[in-house]
């Protein structure tokens, strides 16, 4: 399987190019939730330790964690 997209056809699970979220992604939304105030500094802890836990725990991707955030 190769990392090339033939032209004309959308990106699916196999290109991996397309689907890399790295994690400053999703730290990235909870310190711009803190900044606004959406979310407060234990709301931010909770959340991080659970999207921890369930990588540990599930074995879920990068990709998966960075939605949960």
């Amino acid at each position: 399987m190769t990392n090339q997209i033939p032209a004309r056809q959308a990106p699916s699970i196999h290109s991996r190019s397309f689907h890399h979220w790295p994690a400053e992604y999703a730290e990235h939304s909870i310190d711009k939730g803190i900044s606004e105030g959406t979310l407060t500094a234990d709301d931010a802890a909770l959340i991080r330790a659970f999207v921890a836990e369930i990588k540990a725990t599930r074995g879920i991707c990068q990709g998966r964690a960075n939605k949960e955030y």
